[in-house]
């Protein structure tokens, strides 16, 4: 059996958002192809000026570029955010220069 070829457990679901969210916070999520089969693989959290944000990074000494760059971000805001962007089935590890340039852009 080719591991590959075989969809995920969530690969039929989509992410689906609450109704309400608190006052100031907006959401969104749609399929953008970055995951193999069908669901929503995107994501976008924003919260109103003035939310302090914290985070939870692995600590895989080969994290990501992107993960890099936000822990980078989390600590030069000290604590200061409005958007989180979350996509699933694209991870980007060991890129190299170039996945540091893509981060950055």
């Amino acid at each position: 059996m080719d591991d590959l070829a075989t969809p995920t457990p969530h690969a039929a679901r989509s992410l689906e958002l609450p109704s309400r969210f608190p006052s100031g916070f907006e959401a969104a999520c749609t399929r953008v192809g970055m995951r193999h089969g069908p669901g929503d693989d995107l994501a976008l959290l924003v919260a109103p000026p003035g939310t302090t944000v914290a985070g939870v990074f692995t600590r895989n000494r080969f994290a990501a570029a992107p993960i890099d760059l936000s822990r980078r971000h989390l600590a030069a805001t000290g604590g200061s955010g409005r958007a989180l962007l979350i996509n699933a089935g694209c991870a980007n590890p060991a890129t190299g220069p170039r996945g540091v340039e893509d981060a950055n852009r």
